[in-house]
């Protein structure tokens, strides 16, 4: 199912693929496709995404990839869409067992564990309207399609 976007009626992104939003980068305009494509109550991400974006971008800043302005810049307009583009996932407890059994499964860090059981999770709530996985990380791709969760990757289409 990867890449189909046209079956997906619903997305919730990782932060590897939301920062493509972002960030000029590979995989960029196809982000910006879906979010274009769909209506704000179509995409979602998870409450752990703030929090990953604020560290993707404090590390770009520090790594000279982003000046520290274009850091607080983009920090604003990721607040700012989130606000109006954007629902957010809140982890439930069966997140939380989910996860640690993603890692024990995949070998996933803690972060993309949670970012898929969060997708599984918005998955199931929102059935029968499929719901794809909008991801950027070969290995949580590889872990969602596993898992049986539909998955967009922006970088290869």
């Amino acid at each position: 199912m990867t890449g189909r976007l046209g079956a997906a009626e619903a997305f919730l992104f990782d932060t590897s693929a939301l920062a493509k939003r972002f960030v000029q980068e590979s995989g960029s305009e196809r982000v910006v496709e879906i979010c274009h494509g769909a209506a704000p109550e179509t995409l979602w991400i998870s409450q752990l995404a703030p929090l990953e974006m604020r560290s993707l971008l404090r590390l770009a800043s520090d790594t000279g990839r982003i000046t520290q302005e274009q850091a607080v810049r983009l920090r604003n307009d990721f607040g700012r869409v989130m606000r109006r583009g954007f629902q957010v996932w809140e982890f439930v407890p069966r997140d939380w067992s989910r996860a640690g059994e993603y890692i024990d499964r995949h070998a996933l860090r803690p972060g993309d564990a949670l970012q898929l059981a969060a997708a599984i999770s918005l998955h199931e709530s929102l059935a029968p309207k499929r719901t794809a996985f909008v991801c950027s990380d070969r290995n949580l791709l590889r872990a969602a399609n596993a898992e049986g969760m539909p998955t967009v990757d922006p970088v290869s289409g």
